[in-house]
């Protein structure tokens, strides 16, 4: 197996992304549900967005069963 080679970390360049390394909420996603409709049609999102929809509401269902064992 040939053997990688990587740069020390002193070699390599500051980018941009840097700056968010303490802020991992500012990081854009790019879910479906971050696109207009029209967007979403035009990229073909509509079944991603609907796996997103699937997968948000088992969240919410999730969400209120903790609440309910926690009353």
């Amino acid at each position: 197996m040939p053997k990688v080679e990587l740069p020390d970390a002193e070699e390599v360049e500051d980018d941009e992304d840097d700056e968010m390394h303490g802020r991992p909420e500012s990081e854009a996603l790019a879910l479906p549900s971050d696109f207009s409709s029209g967007e979403r049609k035009a990229f073909v999102l509509e079944i991603l967005a609907s796996f997103e929809k699937r997968i948000r509401i088992g969240l919410a269902h999730d969400l209120l069963s903790a609440i309910k064992e926690s009353l």
